[in-house]
Order: C-alpha cells, then structure tokens, then sequence
C-alpha cells in the first residue's frame, strides 16, 4: 500500500494529460486519484517500510493524517477546476506534485526528502499562471524563489545526515538551523519573503493557492520544520529559536499588511500568513501537548485556507475582480461564495464559533502556562490577529 502513494498520483498523472482534453473524465479521474491517496495514506502507517534504492520510505501517522487532508482538500479543487477552468494541465501537475509531496514525507533520508520537495514545487510553480493578470512573471519568479530555497534546504540536509552519522565536517548546528529556516521562510512564504503568496493569492487560480500555501507548506513543515530533524542538541535549540523569532515575525507583520489591503486576495493571503506565524510558535515549544494543538490547528487552517480561497475565485468569476470596492451587491450575486469566504476568512484569523478559533484556544492555552513571558506574547497576539 505505501508504494502505491507513489504510483498512483504520478501514474494518473500521466492518464489525466492524456485526457486533459476531456475536461470532465480528467476532473474525475483526478479526483478520484486523490481520494485513493487518502485511503493509502491512512493505511500507511504501521506497515513496513519498502526500501527503493536502497533508501527506506515510511510514513508516520501525524504525516498520514496530513496528507490524507490535503489530498482531500485537492480532490474538492480538482473538481472546482471542472466548473472553473484553470488550465488543461491543472490536473496533472497538481497529482504530479502530490506524488513528489508524498515521497517527501516518507523519504528517511533528508537529502531525498529534499530533492524530492523540490520536485513537487516546481511541478506546483507551473500552477500559477492564470488567464488574467501577470501570473506568468509572478511563477517566474516564485520558480527563482523556491530554487533558492531548495538549495539552502539542500545544504541543511546534508549538514544534518553529516551529523547523525558522526561527520566532522560541514555546517556547523547553529549555521545549519539557519540555513534551514531561511529555506523554510522562502519555501512556505515566512517573513520576510511573504510577498510572493499574496501575489499567488491576489492573480494566480484557488488551485494554485491550495496547492502552494497547503500542500506544499505543509509539506514543508512536517518534513523539515521539527528541531528534531536535527541529531546536535545545540542544532535542536538553534532551531527552536529561529522558529519562534520567525513565527512572531511573520505574524506581525501579516497583520499589518492585512489592514491596509483592498484586495480580497491578497487580504486572505496575509490572514493566512498570521496563522502560520502562530503556528511556526507553537511548534517551538518542542512539547507533546503542544505539538498536538499545533498540528491540529493546523488542519483547521489548511481547511479554512481551501475554503477561502475556492468561494474568493468563485466570486472573482462574478464581478471579474475581487477588490473590495467592487464587491457590492455580494450578497444577492453570490451568496454561497460570500459565505464561503467569510467563514474561511474568519476561521484564518481565529475568530469565535468558527474552527480556527479552537485551534488557537489550545496554543494560547499551553503558551500561557509555559511563563509570564509566554502570557506577555499570548496578549500581543491576541491583539494582533483582532
């Protein structure tokens, strides 16, 4: 079953490009592929691990649940994309960078798991252009973007691999665990390269948005975001403080791009952003309780994301822009999409009685008991994110 998580995004893939031009089967199809993944990947943990030239490939179960989600919430895309068109090739790079994702997350080896996250980005770059705007000078510079940082991820995993088999040379832990955040901000859009997600958001299609700010964030962190991907326990701290100081960064200054935004996109796209913030925070506590409540809010937000970003290109449909100013008149064209889009938005920022807010209520809870200062940070956020 685990190697069919390989073989079945890439091998429909393939079948979705042949039939691309049958709009209908090639949605179906993909979509299909995803719910299989799901199933496999639920299935995957607890089973043996296969070995491929000579590298073993397993899942754990906190990367089963994770992926089984995405493939779902791309399943739901795939099939957006039927009703609204997103490119002839929508459906099989989007399957294509599914099957590297997977392979990342179950890569043992960080200089695989690298290389093949790099895969499954530039597969996913090819996403972003879009019929309207300048979507095809935004994925080209997302494509130098994410090289980059597949270098600088490059470069952590073998310092990393060094250190576990008790190599001397190398980056040191501390320049490691730098070299590995600076990837990870420019992989997943952290601050302060958080421009180039707004950018997707505001002219590239929902699918583009779920697959670059879900899927491959995601990915991401669960693969390279943990501080025990380091073996050094200096490395590990590095790490965790890194994260924490990135997380308060990013949370930051998202909400302060997002109140001066008049577009729904990019608005959605730093509201997004802050949650990660938290996120990246909640992970640095390097504690179970917490990284329960991490990983769970984490779900919250990949489904809020998806939510968003699907009814905000529905009603980009309606009234061909999705400025502020423009939108008037929301509530009778598109209601359903309005709904969509409030309630995505709203769970985003953590607001009461919609998921996101249950999610933050755990973190805030666990960061609270940790210290006074931990209380101090806690009420800034709060602050913040209203």
């Amino acid at each position: 079953m685990t190697l069919g998580l390989f073989l079945v995004p890439f091998g429909m893939g393939l079948l979705v490009w042949i039939l691309r031009k049958a709009r209908l089967l090639a949605a179906s199809f993909s979509a299909a592929a995803c719910v299989v993944v799901a199933i496999l990947a639920l299935s995957a943990p607890g089973a043996a691990p296969i070995v491929i030239l000579g590298r073993p490939f397993s899942l754990s179960a906190a990367s089963a649940a994770h992926l089984a989600l995405l493939a779902l919430l791309m399943a739901v895309a795939f099939l957006y994309a039927y009703a609204i068109p997103q490119g002839n090739l929508a459906w099989s790079l989007g399957l294509v960078a599914l099957g590297f994702w997977a392979a990342a997350l179950m890569a043992t080896s960080a200089i695989v798991a690298g290389l093949l996250f790099l895969g499954g980005a530039i597969s996913a770059v090819m996403l972003v252009p879009s019929p309207h705007g300048e979507t095809a000078m935004i994925g080209s510079r997302l494509l130098v973007l994410l090289v980059l940082g597949g270098i600088l991820l490059l470069m952590a995993a073998q310092s990393a691999e060094t250190f576990a088999i008790g190599g001397g040379a190398g980056l040191s832990p501390a320049g490691g665990a730098f070299i590995l955040t600076l990837a990870l901000a420019l992989l997943t859009g952290l601050f302060p390269f958080f421009l180039w997600f707004s950018q997707v958001a505001e002219e590239g299609t929902p699918l583009a948005v779920i697959v670059l700010g879900a899927a491959m964030s995601t990915t991401a962190l669960l693969r390279f975001g943990d501080p025990s991907f380091w073996v050094a326990p200096l490395g590990q701290v590095q790490m965790t403080d890194l994260l924490r100081i990135t997380g308060i960064g990013t949370f930051v200054a998202s909400c302060v791009a997002a109140a001066v935004q008049r577009r729904l996109g990019r608005l959605l796209a730093y509201s997004a952003l802050a949650d990660w913030g938290l996120i990246l925070v909640g992970i640095s506590l390097r504690q179970g309780a917490a990284l329960d409540a991490t990983m769970l809010h984490l779900a919250f937000h990949n489904v809020a994301l998806a939510a968003a970003a699907l009814a905000n290109g529905l009603l980009r449909r309606s009234f061909g822009e999705d400025s502020l100013s423009r939108l008037c008149g929301a509530v009778r064209r598109a209601p359903l999409a309005l709904l969509g889009v409030i309630t995505g938005g709203l769970s985003l920022s953590g607001m009461p009685a919609v998921a996101g807010f249950w999610g933050r209520l755990g973190l805030y809870r666990l960061w609270a008991a940790q210290s006074p200062g931990w209380l101090v940070t806690f009420v800034f956020l709060s602050l913040g994110s209203a």
